[in-house]
């Protein structure tokens, strides 16, 4: 079930697109779809862990699916000049540089779990996105929150893949 909630979420992101692209100072249709795909996004992860049903396709396609949305809603606020420029900038680097460092670590079979920091993140970009979306002003301060902890979550995941990544893999003679 958490799976089939992931691919919704997936098919959302571009009906939701669509309507974002449409609007030019707020839209109910593509905040009501931001919302919906941000509340499928809390329970797939609520039904997998209870449940015990995470699985690999859920490892990855959950959080490219967040990323998805997030970058989705980010170019199109950031060509309809909605949200502040160096804001918007700031999360698509990390998220690329988040995305980058998470292929070389799983070319290696390390998995970094998901920090609580991380999942705050996540919830002030998407509530600062929603907001904008909506075209309520107060999502500018909300957004910039969740840059401030999107990077700190940033410096929290170098700091333990920089750490997972010198650890010695088994079967591996150090100074081979």
């Amino acid at each position: 079930m958490a799976n089939v909630l992931t691919m919704l979420r997936l098919l959302i992101i571009p009906v939701f697109i669509y309507f974002l692209a449409r609007s030019q100072d707020g839209s109910t249709v593509a905040g009501v779809l931001f919302a919906l795909a941000t509340a499928t996004d809390w329970l797939d992860g609520q039904i997998a862990r209870r449940t015990d049903s995470v699985t690999e396709f859920g490892k990855l396609a959950d959080p490219l699916a967040d990323r998805l949305l997030i970058g989705s809603a980010l170019v199109i606020l950031l060509v309809q000049h909605r949200l502040p420029t160096p804001a918007l900038m700031a999360v698509l680097v990390r998220d690329a540089y988040i995305m980058a460092g998470f292929y070389v670590l799983r070319r290696r079979d390390i998995v970094l779990p998901v920090i609580l920091l991380g999942k705050l993140s996540t919830a002030g970009l998407m509530l600062g996105l929603l907001l904008a979306i909506l075209g309520i002003a107060a999502g500018v301060y909300v957004f910039w929150m969740g840059v401030v902890l999107s990077l700190a979550s940033a410096a929290v995941y170098t700091t333990r893949g920089i750490r997972q990544f010198r650890r010695p893999r088994a079967g591996v003679i150090a100074g081979s």
